[in-house]
């Protein structure tokens, strides 16, 4: 993250988030969700992340799921 290595690690970075450059990029600006992280390939790549996990915890526990992960409901 830009804002830990600007200003923890001191390196010498920008520490505006990446994708709208309005505000510090905090962990809270990410999980919370800019308009511009929310809209983008960021918000589907979590969800199929999600997904995978929600699916091999089914499975793990012997609930009944889809063959295929990314069936999965």
């Amino acid at each position: 993250m830009s804002y830990h290595q600007n200003n923890i690690m001191k390196q010498p970075t920008d520490s505006k988030c990446r994708m709208c450059y309005n505000v510090e990029e905090h962990t809270k600006h990410i999980v919370a969700g800019s308009r511009e992280l929310a809209s983008s390939d960021y918000t589907n790549r979590h969800n199929k992340t999600v997904g995978y996990s929600h699916w091999t915890t089914h499975k793990h526990l012997g609930l009944q799921v889809t063959d295929k992960y990314y069936e999965h409901t």
